[in-house]
């Protein structure tokens, strides 16, 4: 298929091709301008079009050669034929294998608020409450610990922590009106100032632009925050939100456009060049649908597509060539509703029904959002076509929704004693996924096939063998009576 900018059309983009499915096809110019874009049956096929293009899309990237049967193709590899596997077969049958076995569960010393893979995936760090931030090392079959960082001024905890792209800094955020920058190798521990306001001031969310020189922070002053690392000074802060502004990403690489979600259930989408620095930037589009405050954002870095994950215990996936130009109607918020000690169905009736607004293509549902803000986020590109969404639970459990479908794929149980799982966080090449949890602990779930092979102990890494290098108060080996019981469970949820 081909993408062609449409400088004068109202939609922006066009898409053709003999591959595009009739709904998809390009509209005359007068069935165009008859459409209005605020119509149920306009929204209705907008969300069709992009519900259709992003299948096209993923089923591109785990196309690969005619041979898709995973044993036979491992056999004409050993046999030398056909030769290397092409990425998209790599993807395909990495894909297969989902990180469902619970392996390997470190013990940490408090509550574990944060925890991710690097893009390369040779580094992992996690984030305790106050405590630590523990730095590993992903090279292995195994975490492995490298480096502990004291924090400075965590105030109640650590609530975020980024990767520079170069993976040679690590910044941190909680409440203090300080960011921090903690180098990988080295002593290195700078503190950023991004408010002068010595009051209760915090970043929830924050990452690195591409280029490693800016980084982008959301907090608790409504405003978003654009911070350059090198002149160590604030290039922009722009009001944006009614209320906190709890998660923020880049929507692609070109680190232009961002966006940002707040308590106040929007998510805006921002472009850099047209912010004056003075907090006067208007967004240049709305995503609107959730009926909670969102709690984190994140995008599949191809300039379209991101998702939310909202306090309604609701994900929406949402494309940003549909979103509104203008915010119609402010929603309506709940009134006496706080998530951190209420369930969601504490809620009215009003405040529990399925999400729908302009470039929303899909929701998924299943999980439960509460105490904290839970994460979500895409499956990895190389391993899997970022086929599949997962999120946390605030019963410490796992959930792996089919993008397309919206089914759920799996559920993974137990890992956490029913405490909350706040972050997760799979390996960008391999089928290996990690969780942190409030019960202080890091559980390692390694992948098994969809017929419940179990994957090669290079990738996946048998329990046994990591035992002899560890001091055993670091992790426990799960048995195997607990992976048959979480993998029957898994199973029956599915």
């Amino acid at each position: 298929s081909t993408l062609l900018a449409r400088p004068d059309s109202k939609e922006p983009f066009r898409v053709t091709g003999p591959l595009i499915p009739s709904q998809m096809a390009a509209r005359s110019d007068r069935e165009r301008l008859s459409r209005h874009p605020g119509s149920t049956v306009s929204r209705a096929k907008d969300r069709a079009e992009s519900a259709a293009f992003l299948q096209l899309r993923t089923q591109a990237r785990l196309q690969g050669r005619p041979q898709t049967n995973t044993v036979l193709a491992m056999k004409q590899r050993a046999r030398g034929l056909p030769g290397r596997f092409l990425p998209t077969e790599c993807g395909h049958l990495m894909g297969s294998f989902v990180p469902t076995i619970p392996v390997v569960r470190h013990k940490l010393a408090c509550r574990v608020f944060c925890g991710t893979f690097a893009k390369s995936g040779n580094v992992y760090v996690s984030a305790e409450q106050q405590d630590a931030i523990k730095i590993f090392d992903s090279t292995g079959d195994r975490l492995r610990l490298r480096r502990t960082v004291a924090p400075r001024e965590t105030g109640w905890a650590i609530l975020d922590t980024a990767f520079s792209p170069c993976e040679r800094f690590v910044a941190y955020s909680s409440w203090s009106n300080c960011l921090h920058l903690v180098t990988l190798e080295g002593n290195v521990h700078e503190a950023l100032p991004f408010s002068d306001d010595l009051g209760h001031v915090c970043a929830f969310s924050l990452v690195f632009s591409s280029t490693t020189r800016e980084l982008l922070c959301g907090g608790n002053r409504n405003s978003i925050t654009i911070y350059d690392v090198f002149d160590n000074r604030v290039a922009c802060e722009t009001l944006a939100h009614a209320d906190d502004v709890n998660a923020v990403a880049y929507l692609d690489d070109s680190s232009n456009i961002l966006c940002s979600g707040s308590d106040d259930t929007f998510c805006k989408i921002w472009d850099k060049r047209l912010m004056d620095g003075e907090g006067l930037a208007r967004p240049v589009g709305w995503l609107a649908g959730h009926q909670l405050g969102i709690t984190f954002i994140d995008t599949m870095n191809d300039g379209r597509y991101l998702l939310t994950q909202g306090k309604d215990s609701t994900i929406c996936l949402w494309d940003t060539r549909k979103m509104s130009n203008t915010a119609r109607a402010t929603p309506a918020a709940a009134q006496h509703y706080d998530y951190r000690w209420m369930s969601v169905d504490d809620l009215p009736p009003r405040f529990q029904h399925t999400p729908s607004g302009a470039g929303l293509v899909n929701c998924y549902r299943g999980h439960a959002v509460a105490r904290t803000l839970i994460r979500a986020r895409f499956s990895p590109l190389h391993s899997t076509g970022q086929r599949y969404i997962y999120s946390g639970a605030v019963d410490g459990s796992v959930f792996v929704y089919d993008i397309h479908t919206t089914e759920l794929v799996h559920v993974l149980r137990g890992g956490h004693s029913n405490a909350v799982c706040r972050d997760v966080s799979w390996h960008p090449r391999l089928p290996w996924l990690v969780s942190a949890g409030w019960d202080g602990s890091l559980v390692e779930y390694r992948g098994a096939a969809t017929d419940g092979t179990r994957a090669s102990a290079s990738a996946a890494g048998p329990a046994g063998d990591a035992s002899e290098e560890s001091n055993d108060d670091d992790y426990t080996d799960v048995d195997e009576s607990t992976i048959q019981d979480l993998e029957e469970s898994s199973a029956s949820d599915a």
